[in-house]
């Protein structure tokens, strides 16, 4: 169904626009404030360049709202599988403040064979007045398999910045530890739970990761390796060939 209003695009019948090199962001996002935010309309343009095996580019600044979805996930953008996301130096994804325990800015839950490239990602530490939980993490890697992560950076996250595990938050069966997944150079700043969460996953490798600042809930650690179990799994958590190299952490 061709059919959608949310990004300002009357479509008629089954009439589709040309086939594009690359689609934007910009497209579909047009006039994002932090009380219109567009992550409905973001995911719209995302999965129709998916759907036509094309990068989505990220070039212009996106508020967006982590809350429940149907899924039963908490996140603002899912990442989808056998997808290209390339943020381009303007491109940035905002948290609005929300009163949720835990969320992600952009979650690759269930992801396979997926690319992302310079995502910037801000959360809502300086900005929400929640007491509720300390789980608002900006890159959320679980349930995923074969996914090259390159250059992103996380700040003022209220949780993690970079959250690795098997969703503890979600009480289905399906979630599993994240294998074969490369994240080059992430930078977390001013993270609010931990730099970098590390509590389930196989074949992980985290190259030159940089956590600059972590305050406001314990454990207030850099790299945290955290054992967890999702609630109502049987499945339990495991750490095999991971590893992380040249950290700098301050």
């Amino acid at each position: 169904n061709l059919t959608t209003t949310p990004n300002g695009v009357t479509i008629v019948g089954k009439w589709e626009m040309e086939l594009q090199d690359y689609y934007y962001a910009s497209w579909f996002c047009n006039g994002s404030t932090p009380t219109a935010p567009k992550h409905t309309e973001f995911m719209i343009g995302y999965a129709y360049a998916t759907s036509k095996g094309k990068p989505f580019i990220v070039d212009t600044h996106v508020y967006v709202d982590g809350t429940p979805r149907t899924d039963g996930i908490t996140y603002a953008v899912k990442v989808l599988s056998n997808s290209q996301l390339l943020f381009t130096p303007k491109g940035k994804l905002t948290q609005i403040p929300v009163n949720e325990a835990a969320y992600s800015i952009l979650n690759c839950f269930g992801a396979d064979n997926f690319y992302i490239f310079k995502a910037n990602l801000e959360g809502d530490k300086l900005s929400s007045t929640s007491t509720t939980g300390e789980w608002g993490c900006g890159l959320s890697v679980t349930s995923c398999t074969n996914g090259l992560i390159e250059y992103p950076q996380m700040i003022n996250c209220r949780g993690d910045g970079l959250y690795i595990g098997q969703e503890y938050f979600n009480h289905s069966a399906a979630s599993l530890c994240p294998k074969d997944i490369k994240i080059i150079k992430p930078k977390i700043i001013n993270a609010g739970r931990n730099g970098i969460a590390l509590c389930c996953g196989e074949d992980i490798y985290i190259d030159t990761p940089t956590v600059d600042g972590v305050s406001g809930k314990a454990p207030e650690s850099a790299i945290d390796l955290e054992p967890e179990e999702a609630d109502g799994s049987p499945l339990k958590s495991y750490l095999k060939n991971v590893v992380i190299h040249n950290a700098t952490l301050l």
